[in-house]
């Protein structure tokens, strides 16, 4: 039996030695230079197959190192792969700016036994170029840049230490992860994958289908679809433009959170840890669950009403409280004691209007 076993085994690992394929790899390399930089100038790079690196010098010139790869069943095969891949360089100058061109293009086929692998290293002058950058099947990373940088990243990643100033230009990863440290005016936009983002001034984050984390942000702008998590540190102002199928937590709500006839279908989270600087809440959204945590010392104007759903406050003291005809469908009037001398107008504002869902509001700890 034992005997029978073993030769079962061999035959099985032999099959699978047959089933195994080695494929020969041939490659080439090539190089780009441009020279005599200068401020407003452009740089357009689409690849495919492979990652693109950007990184910076103190050089007033542009080098591109860019590494083909093939591999087949066979070194013809390879080389034959190796020929279809097209590298095209153009300059067109213009009498203010000059744009540089490159694009690398396979026309052919992919599979178990034909692969291609382009990868480009540029080097580029710091602050100087406004770029734009489309890759598929492959990542883009660059460290630090303070003028325009525009991506179009499909399967794939985008990683980026630091960008400045884009607001213009939209930063897209579609079926890849998206990782920026640190940005001012970016506009950022994930698809079928993953949004992680530290400190930010002035954001506009679309996520369809993805998920995500914001640090501290001054000012965001959202549009959310089908967001299974998003998870924001710290925040100043927050509009949201779209926000259905998603869940949305905010750890820390400076000063306003806008949200006005959007939302469906959602999760919705809020904390304010002070009421020192905090303005308001405006939301209207419909199925979706809604909680805010608010500090002990709230002095707030309320108008909370949940159609087909509840409102229920805990833990805060309230000087009027009136009900409408459905029982715990809706609160108006002020929360927290007021204050010797001063109008509960001159505090936040919070107006929630909810259908088909509850509204709570308690304490936050």
């Amino acid at each position: 039996m034992k005997r029978v076993f073993l030769m079962l085994v061999c035959t099985f690992f032999a099959i699978g030695c047959v089933q195994a394929t080695v494929l020969s790899e041939v490659s080439k390399d090539i190089t780009h230079f441009f020279g005599d930089i200068k401020l407003g100038d452009r740089l357009a790079i689409t690849n495919r197959y492979g990652n693109v690196e950007f990184r910076i010098h103190n050089k007033n010139e542009i080098k591109a190192y860019i590494n083909v790869k093939a591999a087949a069943t066979s070194k013809s095969t390879a080389m034959n792969v190796l020929n279809q891949v097209d590298v095209k360089v153009d300059i067109n100058k213009s009498w203010n700016s000059t744009t540089y061109s490159m694009k690398n293009t396979y026309y052919g086929s992919t599979d178990d036994n034909r692969k291609v692998e382009i990868n480009i290293v540029v080097y580029i002058p710091k602050d100087l170029l406004a770029i734009k950058v489309k890759n598929e099947f492959g990542s883009v990373a660059i460290e630090e840049y303070t003028l325009p940088f525009e991506a179009d990243v499909k399967f794939g990643d985008f990683t980026a230490a630091r960008l400045m100033h884009n607001e213009q230009m939209l930063i897209s990863v579609e079926y890849g992860k998206l990782q920026i440290d640190e940005a001012v005016d970016i506009s950022a936009g994930v698809r079928f994958g993953e949004a992680r983002i530290g400190r930010v001034e002035n954001l506009f984050l679309n996520l369809q289908y993805s998920e995500g984390s914001v640090g501290d942000v001054s000012n965001l702008g959202l549009d959310l679809k089908h967001v299974s998590d998003l998870k924001i540190k710290s925040v100043g102002k927050v509009n949201v433009y779209g926000h259905s199928f998603s869940t949305l937590s905010i750890a820390s709500l400076k000063n306003r959170f806008d949200c006005i006839g959007v939302g469906s279908h959602s999760n919705v989270k809020v904390v304010v840890p002070s009421s020192k600087k905090f303005e308001g809440i405006k939301m209207n959204f419909a199925y979706t669950p809604i909680t805010i945590l608010l500090p002990k010392d709230i002095v707030a104007q309320c108008n909370l009403s949940s159609n087909m759903g509840k409102v229920s406050i805990n833990n805060l003291s309230g000087d009027n409280y009136e009900n409408n005809s459905f029982e715990g469908k809706r609160y108006v009037g002020n929360l927290g004691k007021k204050r010797k001398n001063v109008d509960y107008d001159q505090f936040a504002n919070i107006n929630i209007t909810n259908s088909f869902a509850n509204i709570k509001v308690d304490v936050s700890d």
